[in-house]
């Protein structure tokens, strides 16, 4: 496989194990060709119809691990580790870091509860690292961000530190209500301010501020939820950088 050409390894070994079919370091490479192709469910279906329930050798828990991970099947992840008889502790420890940092789940905890109990085992530097940074990031509430943006409109977006967005919304919102108050409330010959319910241009610009208000809820809830995603995806691509081998 040193040509890269990963599709070829792949179709070489095949043929391997079409003249040997037990020959495990053929099964081994035809599973890191399919992973390293891009074919990590082909990968997974082979390692399950050869080893469906049985104990997993070390080489083969680590593929089996960078696979469930790779297709985000976390709870077949957690029975390759209970397979993986070579693994050392610190080793599972270090894989189930990676493991519950991909899965995303610790966003919807609070910082200080982040402390799973295999942070103490594990021995790459590089997860710790990762993971100590989840502890600065504090998870967006939908509901609030609505909430804060039915007070002062934008502020939801705001808060999920979509500043350019919510100063638009708040501007939007703000120009039309203006806009909508001066046309239906005009001076007379006294200089009164008097209500005029049949305002064309109140009506348009009230309807234009009411469309806005209403976006600017929508795009809170989705503001808030787009940044609790996008701090799961960086320190999801990050951990991937460090666990899955290329």
């Amino acid at each position: 496989m040193q040509s890269h050409d990963y599709q070829l390894a792949a179709a070489e070994w095949e043929r391997v194990l079409f003249l040997s079919p037990s020959d495990t370091l053929a099964r081994l490479n035809l599973i890191k060709s399919f992973r390293l192709s891009d074919k990590p469910a082909e990968a997974w279906k082979k390692l399950n119809t050869w080893y469906p329930s049985a104990p997993l050798t070390k080489q083969f828990s680590l593929e089996a691990a960078q696979l469930t991970l790779t297709l985000g099947d976390f709870p077949a992840f957690g029975s390759v580790m209970d397979r993986a008889v070579d693994l050392s502790g610190a080793e599972k420890s270090t894989w189930k870091l990676g493991a519950w940092l991909m899965e995303g789940e610790w966003i919807n905890q609070p910082p200080k509860s982040r402390n799973p109990s295999f942070t103490v085992a594990s021995m790459d530097p590089r997860l710790l690292n990762i993971y100590s940074r989840t502890k600065d990031i504090n998870r967006k509430s939908p509901a609030a961000a609505v909430a804060l943006s039915c007070i002062v409109p934008g502020m939801g977006k705001i808060y999920s530190h979509d500043w350019k967005d919510g100063l638009m919304s708040l501007l939007f919102v703000a120009a039309n209500a203006w806009q909508s108050y001066r046309g239906f409330w005009k001076k007379d010959e006294l200089g009164i301010a008097k209500f005029n319910p049949k305002s064309v241009t109140g009506w348009v610009f009230g309807g234009l501020a009411v469309g806005f208000y209403s976006a600017n809820l929508f795009g809170s809830w989705k503001s808030a939820t787009l940044y609790n995603s996008n701090q799961t995806d960086r320190i999801r691509h990050e951990t991937e950088g460090v666990l899955i081998t290329h």
